[in-house]
C-alpha cells in the first residue's frame, strides 16, 4: 500500500543576507560542503555544515552567504531549470525541504520532516519541477509529483542508509547505501517502474559505494572501498566497478592507493573520480582510467558537479572549493592558512599580529603581520615548534608560549630569542599563558604555580607559589597592575610584577579574565554553568552580573563598560554591560581569539585559518521609531549633517516591496561609502519589518569628508551624502 503524506507547507522566504562579521579569510568558509550545483558557468550553489548555503554569479570568484536561519546542514541542492533549486536541511533528526523559484533570490521551507517521523533524508533527485525523489536513513525513500507539497512513501529495507541517487529517466533509477550496523555494508537498488517496487543489484567486486554514474540503462559505474570498516573513517584500496548490461554483471578497476573514493561525476562518456589520495578520469565510460593527481591541499571532496568534459566544480571539508578547467584543478578559496589561529592582536589602528600553529608532525609555527588593519598579511617569521599563544603590547615588543618554550622580540617580529625551560624541578611545570610589557619586562605562568620573568629581556628567573595548582590566565591593566587566576584563585601585582598579592574571591573554574582599566574588570567562571563577576575597584571586591547554565563561554573581550563579546559555540555580545548577552550565528565552529583595532574594527580568529572581520564594532543595532507604516521606500538625510562624530540615519521600510523579502519581513542594508566608492561599513544587514527605522554611525576613525551612504532592498535602492567634518 502506498502512503501519501502530506507536510507543514510554509510560506517564510529567506533571502540573501549577511551578518555584521564578514567572513575575512579562509573565504567563504572553512565548513565543510556536501553539495555543489552549477546552473550554467556562472551560477552555483554550494550546501555546507552549520547552516552554509552559498550562491556564486561569476563562476565562483565570489561567493554569497544566504542566510536562513538554519544551523544544520545543507546536505543536497538539486536544480531542475535556471530557476527552481531544492535543497535539504539536516539538524538533530530533522530535516527541511526547501525551494527557490527565482534562482535562489528567495528560498522557502516547503516541506518539513520532524524527528517524530523517524525519517532524516540526506540526498534529492527530480526530473522536473514537479517529479522527484528524496532518500535517507532508515531506508527512508519519498516520491513527490507537485513539487514537494505531498510526498509518497516509497521507501526500503529499514537496516539501510541511502546517500546517493542516480534516475536515468521517471521510471529507472538507482539508490545507493550502507548497512545500519557496525559490520558495514553496501546496498545498491534499481526500480524499473519509478519506484514503486526495488530490486536489489547483487555487486561483490565493492564493500562501500560512496557515488556512482549511470550514462544510460546499460552502462554505469560505482565508486567506493574495496572493503569497509566504517564510512567515515578511512579504509583499504580505492575501487571503481561498471556495468554494461544494468547492473547484471560488473567488473572492476583495481588503484594500488589505500583510501577511498570519495565522489564520482560525469558528462556523457567522461566521468571523474575524486579520491583521498588521487584523482583520475576515464573518456570511455571508464574502461580505462587516467591518474589526473591528487587534490591541492587533500581535503576530502564531497561532491562535485561538472558542467561540461572540460569544466566542472568540487567541493569538500574545511570550506575546499576546487575548479577543473582543461584538466587543472585550482583552488578557488581565500586562504592564509588551514591550521588553527590561536592567538590574534592589533597594536593599533593598522598594526596586528596573527598566529598559526601546527601541532602535527612536522610542528611549527607562523607569525603574520598586517599594517594596513588586516587587508594584506604577510608572514615574519617560522617557528620549528608550535606555540599556543601570542601576545604583542605595541609595534615592537611581543611574546609567544608553548608547553616548555618562550620566544620574545622586540623590534615588531622581525626577529626572535627563543628561550626553553622544560628542566623545573620537581614536576617540569608546562607554562599556560604569557605577557610582554611596552618597557620589556616579561612574564610566564603555568603549572604548580609557576611564574616566570624577566625585567629586561635578558636575566629570567622563575619560581612556585604554593599553594597554587595550574595559574592559567595573566593580564596587566597598566605598566604596574597585573592579575593571574588559576582555577579558583586571583594573584595581584601593583609594583609590576615584583610581588604578587592573593585576593580574595570564592570562585571556581576561572576560564578568562579582562580588564578594561585598573578599576573595572571582569572574571568569567565556567564551573556548573556560566557565570561572569565584575569588579569596579580592581579586584578589591567581586560580584555577580551573569548566572546561568546556558550558553557556554569560554574568553571574554569588553569594549567599553556596556559593550563587549563572548566567545563559545557562537559570538555573544551584550550591550548593557554583561548582565543580558545575545548571540551571532556567524556559521561558524572553532572560535580562538578576539581583537579590536579600534572601536569598530574588530577581527575574530578560530580553526582552519578563519578570519571574521567587524567595521561597526561588531554590535549594530537599529531601532524602529514608530509603529505607522510608510508607503514608500525611502532614505532620510541623515541627523545631524554636517556631523563629528556621529549622526543618525532613518530609513522607511513599505509593505509593498515586490523582491528582497526574508524571514518576518525584507531582507534590508544600509551600506557606507568614502568618496572614492569604497564600501568602508554595513550598519544594517538584516530581516526587517514594514516600519520606519533609525541607526546611529559612529565615524570617530575617519577622517573628514564626503562620505555616501546607501539603502538597498532586493531591487530597490536609494544613495545620499554626507559630510563629517573634524
Amino acid at each position: 500500500m502506498v502512503k501519501v503524506l502530506i507536510f507543514i507547507l510554509f510560506t517564510s522566504g529567506i533571502s540573501l543576507s549577511q551578518s555584521s562579521w564578514d567572513w575575512f579569510y579562509a573565504t567563504p568558509t572553512t565548513n565543510s560542503y556536501y553539495s555543489v550545483k552549477f546552473i550554467n558557468f556562472n551560477t552555483g550553489f554550494i550546501g555546507g555544515a552549520n547552516g552554509t548555503l552559498l550562491k556564486t554569479t561569476n563562476a565562483g570568484i565570489n561567493w554569497k552567504f544566504i542566510e536562513t536561519g538554519e544551523n544544520g546542514d545543507f546536505c543536497s541542492i538539486f536544480n531542475v531549470n535556471s530557476e527552481i533549486i531544492y535543497a535539504l536541511c539536516y539538524y538533530m533528526n530533522n530535516t527541511k525541504f526547501y525551494v527557490s523559484t527565482n534562482c535562489g533570490a528567495n528560498w522557502v521551507i516547503k516541506s518539513s520532516f520532524p524527528s517524530t517521523t523517524g525519517r532524516n533524508f540526506k540526498v534529492i533527485y527530480f526530473f522536473n519541477a514537479d517529479t522527484g525523489y528524496l532518500a535517507g536513513n532508515s531506508g527512508s525513500i519519498f516520491y513527490t509529483t507537485n513539487g514537494g507539497s505531498n510526498w509518497f512513501d516509497r521507501s526500503y529495507s529499514t537496516i539501510y542508509t541511502f546517500h546517493t541517487i542516480n534516475f536515468l529517466d521517471n521510471q529507472t533509477g538507482y539508490i545507493a547505501g550502507y548497512y545500519n550496523n557496525t559490520s558495514g555494508g553496501k546496498i545498491l537498488i534499481k526500480t524499473t517502474n519509478g519506484g514503486i517496487n526495488w530490486i536489489n543489484i547483487n555487486i561483490n567486486c565493492i564493500e562501500y559505494i560512496s557515488s556512482m554514474y549511470f550514462m544510460d540503462i546499460n552502462k554505469g559505474l560505482v565508486c567506493g572501498s574495496k572493503s569497509y570498516v566504517n564510512p567515515f573513517f578511512t579504509d583499504t584500496y580505492e575501487r571503481i566497478c561498471r556495468t554494461t548490461d544494468g547492473g547484471l554483471n560488473w567488473d572492476t578497476a583495481n588503484f594500488s592507493h589505500n583510501g577511498r573514493f570519495q565522489n564520482m561525476s560525469g558528462v556523457n562518456n567522461t566521468v571523474f573520480v575524486f579520491g583521498e589520495l588521487s584523482t583520475r578520469y576515464s573518456t570511455d565510460c571508464g574502461l580505462t582510467w587516467t591518474f589526473l593527481g591528487t587534490v591541492p591541499v587533500s581535503p576530502t571532496i564531497r561532491n562535485s558537479h561538472f558542467l561540461d568534459e572540460n569544466k566542472g566544480y568540487m567541493v569538500g571539508d574545511i570550506g575546499k572549493i576546487l575548479k577543473f578547467e582543461n584538466f587543472s584543478i585550482n583552488i578557488l578559496n581565500k586562504s592564509l592558512t588551514y591550521l588553527p589561529l590561536p592567538s590574534i592582536c592589533f597594536t593599533s589602528s593598522d598594526t596586528g599580529y596573527l598566529l598559526s600553529k601546527e601541532d602535527n608532525y612536522p610542528f611549527y609555527s607562523d607569525v603574520y603581520k598586517t599594517t594596513n588593519t588586516g587587508f594584506n598579511w604577510t608572514q615574519i617569521n617560522r617557528f620549528d615548534v608550535f606555540y599556543n599563544k601570542m601576545m604583542f603590547s605595541n609595534n615592537k615588543f611581543g611574546i609567544v608560549n608553548s608547553n616548555y618554550m618562550l620566544a620574545f622580540t622586540s623590534n615588531g617580529g622581525t626577529n626572535w630569542t627563543e628561550k626553553t625551560f622544560n628542566n623545573i624541578p620537581p614536576y617540569y611545570p608546562q607554562i599556560k599563558d604569557c605577557v610582554i610589557l611596552p618597557d620589556s619586562r616579561a612574564f610566564a605562568i603555568g603549572d604548580s604555580g609557576l611564574i616566570i620573568n624577566s625585567f629586561n629581556l635578558v636575566d629570567w628567573n622563575y619560581y612556585q607559589i604554593q599553594g597554587f595548582g595550574r595559574l592559567n590566565k595573566i593580564i596587566f591593566s597598566n605598566l604596574n597592575t597585573g592579575y593571574i587566576t588559576s582555577n579558583n584563585q586571583i594573584l595581584k601585582t601593583t609594583n609590576g610584577g615584583y610581588n604578587w598579592v592573593r585576593q580574595s574571591l570564592s570562585v571556581n573554574g576561572i576560564a578568562s579574565i579582562f580588564f578594561l582599566n585598573e578599576n573595572i574588570g571582569y572574571i568569567l567562571s565556567v564551573y556548573n554553568g556560566t557565570q561572569i563577576l565584575k569588579t569596579n575597584n580592581g579586584g578589591v571586591n567581586w560580584f555577580v552580573i551573569y548566572n546561568n547554565l546556558f550558553p557556554s563561554f569560554f574568553t571574554l573581550y569588553f569594549l567599553d563598560t556596556l559593550n563587549g563579546f563572548a566567545l563559545g559555540s557562537n559570538l555573544y555580545y551584550t550591550s548593557d554591560g554583561g548582565i543580558n548577552w545575545n548571540s551571532k550565528n556567524l556559521h561558524s565552529t572553532g572560535f580562538l581569539s578576539i581583537s579590536f583595532a579600534n572601536s569598530l574594527t574588530g577581527f575574530i580568529s578560530g580553526k582552519y585559518g578563519t578570519i571574521f572581520r567587524t567595521t561597526t564594532g561588531g554590535i549594530s543595532f537599529v531601532k524602529k521609531t514608530n509603529e505607522i507604516l510608510p508607503t514608500t521606500f525611502f532614505l532620510h538625510q541623515n541627523y545631524p549633517n554636517p556631523f563629528n562624530p556621529s549622526t543618525k540615519i532613518k530609513f522607511d521600510i513599505p509593505n509593498n516591496l515586490p523582491l528582497g523579502r526574508g524571514v518576518g519581513g525584507m531582507i534590508v542594508s544600509l551600506k557606507i561609502f568614502d568618496i572614492l566608492g569604497k564600501e568602508i561599513a554595513t550598519l544594517v544587514n538584516e530581516s526587517l519589518s514594514p516600519g520606519t527605522y533609525e541607526v546611529n554611525w559612529n565615524a570617530s576613525v575617519y577622517p573628514s569628508g564626503v562620505y555616501f551612504y546607501k539603502l538597498i532592498s532586493g531591487e530597490n535602492s536609494i544613495t545620499k551624502k554626507m559630510l563629517l567634518i573634524k
